[in-house]
């Protein structure tokens, strides 16, 4: 899976169900590093975003409820419309845990080392393979 686009959020998600005003906030917070970060929306499908949230105090909102304001606000910086994600994951790491991240980006060992409450956001492509859900072979006939 190549990336296309990596950006880190700081501070705390906040779900949609929450209060509009905050939600307002968050987008507009995420959209601001994304217009830094990324000249021209992504025009190709079958995208891939990963989300994550790596936290001090336990989050008030649950880790699927943080992906829709995130994705929502990238919509015509990052990528035209959140139609073209076909996949999206969301998860939360706590920073006082000890945890094991291989082959990490510069910016994200430094955003670790910073002991900050973050989110980062990775866009890729989506592989083909990913896709089988089940196995396409014929049916055996019975005899």
């Amino acid at each position: 899976m190549s990336t296309l686009i990596q950006m880190y959020v700081p501070g705390t998600p906040v779900s949609f169900r929450a209060k509009r005003d905050l939600v307002h906030a968050w987008r507009q917070k995420v959209g601001d590093v994304a217009r830094k970060l990324v000249a021209e929306p992504i025009e190709e499908d079958d995208l891939v975003v990963r989300i994550t949230h790596f936290y001090r105090c336990p989050p008030r909102c649950d880790a699927d409820n943080m992906s829709k304001p995130i994705c929502d606000a990238l919509s015509r910086i990052a990528y035209f419309d959140d139609r073209q994600i076909v996949e999206c994951t969301s998860r939360r790491i706590p920073l006082g845990r000890a945890f094991r991240l291989g082959g990490m980006p510069h910016e994200l060992a430094v955003a670790l080392c910073e002991g900050d409450e973050f989110v980062y956001i990775q866009i890729s492509r989506a592989r083909m393979e990913s896709w089988h859900i089940w196995n396409p072979q014929p049916a055996l006939a019975w005899t």
